[in-house]
């Protein structure tokens, strides 16, 4: 019973968030998103240690440092608060869905294949790096891919019709948050 009543507060919580465009500070630049949806689980052992089960964000028409993405989803478990204050969650799941518009000099058709020009290309991840082929040449390249914030590291990337889709993982993501934030959060939703 409990666990439900606090998984329906937490809802209210956060509709307001829901459908809100907002900036936040990621690294040394602002990004600016929209709030798809957040959801939140929380089982009975996890209320009595303090804990999330499992929390899904979900933002869309992400703009940042000049790029843009159509969607970004963040599924985090084990989700919890130690000294510090320190977020925790382990693991964290991130999927990043970049439109065609978002690719630069790459196309996306309405087949899902990805060209470069004429030139098909085939994009996959082996050992989280990122590796490119062409669709008729036996061409292959890695191609450099920055470092990604909190351990994450890239796991898949597919194409389809106008879209590419990036997945990464972090076995455990862990972010101090200062107090203040914290609180700014909790009044602003």
């Amino acid at each position: 019973m409990i666990p439900g009543l606090v998984h329906s507060v937490l809802q209210l919580a956060t509709r307001p968030l829901t459908d809100r465009r907002v900036t936040v500070r990621v690294g040394e630049a602002d990004a600016t998103m929209t709030v798809a949806d957040v959801d939140c689980t929380l089982g009975a052992l996890g209320l009595a240690l303090g804990q999330f089960d499992d929390v899904r964000i979900v933002v869309e028409d992400v703009e940042w440092s000049g790029r843009t993405a159509r969607r970004l989803a963040v599924s985090c478990v084990n989700v919890h608060v130690n000294p510090g204050p320190t977020l925790v969650a382990a693991p964290v799941e991130v999927e990043l869905v970049l439109g065609a518009q978002d690719v630069g000099k790459l196309d996306i058709g309405a087949d899902g294949v990805l060209r470069w020009g004429v030139v098909p290309l085939v994009p996959s991840v082996r050992d989280g790096e990122l590796w490119v082929r062409t669709g008729f040449l036996p061409l292959r390249r890695q191609v450099p891919v920055p470092a990604l914030p909190g351990g994450l590291r890239l796991t898949g990337v597919e194409t389809a019709p106008g879209e590419v889709v990036v997945t990464a993982r972090s076995e455990q993501w862990r972010e101090r948050v200062p107090l203040t934030k914290l609180v700014r959060l909790l009044r602003s939703a």
